[in-house]
């Protein structure tokens, strides 16, 4: 449900994902202007792409709840949204050698 929702949240603004499994399932959104420069980057942008985040984690715990009674085990989750409001630099890198530096706007 995650990954094909956010599949429409490219159409907000493109950003990069990632979605990775632990004792949960976890995902990240890194949004910025250097990601889409050619693209007009506001603060209102990411109020567009928190909503989405808050409405698709809504929808995971309504689907959860509709087949908790029907498993095995008696199971529950618990949902936590962690948003960071700050900017960060995040570097990435190629070899050993840092090739370029991105600021990117860090929401969940």
């Amino acid at each position: 449900m995650l990954d094909e929702s956010q599949v429409k949240a490219q159409d907000i603004f493109p950003h990069y994902y990632e979605r990775f499994k632990s004792d949960g399932v976890e995902h990240n959104l890194y949004i910025g202007h250097s990601i889409a420069p050619e693209l007009h980057y506001t603060f209102k942008v990411v109020h567009k792409l928190r909503y989405w985040q808050l409405k698709t984690i809504c929808k995971m715990e309504l689907e959860f709840q509709s087949f908790k009674a029907a498993l095995p085990v008696q199971l529950d989750i618990a949902s936590l949204i962690f948003v960071y409001n700050e900017k960060i630099d995040i570097r990435f890198r190629m070899g050993k050698t840092f090739r370029c530096r991105r600021s990117l706007q860090l929401l969940l």
